[in-house]
């Protein structure tokens, strides 16, 4: 026999086990929009990622880095301008 616990929803332990799903769930999401991204980079010819002033090696960490910004821009963080970078 198995026995359930119902832990109420202000549970230090349920708000804990929800907040890791739900960071699981964005991690997924993110990961599946690399993929989805550096494929469609990835299709593109070697003369239009130069257009662009992305090289073929520099695909997934260009994909890192502007998902990463427009996931931080989208939750209302800003990047100082006194950080110096760009």
């Amino acid at each position: 026999m198995s026995a359930i616990i119902r832990l109420p929803s202000h549970h230090p332990t349920t708000w804990r086990l929800s907040t890791s799903i739900a960071q699981a769930y964005r991690s997924f999401r993110m990961a599946l929009r690399h993929r989805a991204t550096a494929d469609e980079l990835d299709g593109l010819s070697d003369r239009y990622l130069r257009d662009v002033g992305v090289d073929r090696r520099q695909i997934s960490a260009a994909v890192s880095a502007e998902i990463t910004r427009a996931t931080l821009v989208g939750t209302g963080w800003a990047r100082s301008r006194s950080c110096g970078l760009r």
